[in-house]
Formats: structure tokens, C-alpha cells, sequence
């Protein structure tokens, strides 16, 4: 949810949106995302597709222009997430949205 409302991700966007937001401010390459998103070696399309998955989640995590960029861009390196006034579902600020080893998919932005 971005301000109580309900975002829908496809599995690759919550994978993603997932890795970034366990690890704020962590920079993630290509190769890194492809390998633990995609489970495969980064190649150019694996690149594209990356970008092309950010590239939707932003638009849908910033759905009205006053919303921050909550995933930004390191040039030619990768992204990382900016957990501007981040709210988890436990009411934290931000934390991990790894629970007894399965993904919590009701996450708050």
C-alpha cells in the first residue's frame, strides 16, 4: 500500500521492491538483482528487463507527484532504495520484510 492504497506488483516487481527495501540504501548492480531476482547470469536483456521493472515500480509507488522516489538510479551500477518516510506494516520507520522466512506482501510505503 502507498498511502492506503493498494498497489499490484507482478512476482518480479515484489521480488525486486522486496531485495531493495531489506537492504535501504544498499546499492544493488545488475548482476546482483539478475542473480537473486532471476536466479541466472546478467546479460543485456536481463539488464533491459531490470530496467523495465524499475521503471514500472516507480511509476506505480509514485502515483501522485508530491510521493518521493523511493528507488533511486547509481549510474551505470545499479539501485538502491531511499526509505523516505517509510512505514513497514510493525509500525517501524523501515525493517525487514523477511518474516519466518517467508515475504510479508502487505507492505506499507
Amino acid at each position: 500500500r502507498v498511502r492506503e492504497r493498494m498497489i499490484n506488483l507482478t512476482s518480479k516487481e515484489f521480488d525486486i521492491l522486496a531485495l531493495l527495501i531489506a537492504n535501504p540504501k544498499r546499492v544493488f548492480t545488475y548482476e546482483l538483482i539478475t542473480d537473486l531476482v532471476w536466479k541466472e547470469d546478467c546479460d543485456f536483456y536481463s539488464r533491459k528487463a531490470i530496467h523495465n521493472h524499475i521503471s514500472k515500480l516507480r511509476k506505480k509507488l509514485r502515483f501522485e507527484p508530491d510521493l518521493p522516489n523511493y528507488i533511486e538510479s547509481v549510474a551505470g551500477i545499479g539501485y538502491k532504495f531511499e526509505p523516505q518516510g517509510v512505514v513497514s506494516p510493525c509500525g517501524l520507520a523501515f525493517c525487514s520484510i523477511y518474516s519466518k522466512s517467508r515475504i510479508c506482501r502487505k507492505l506499507r510505503i
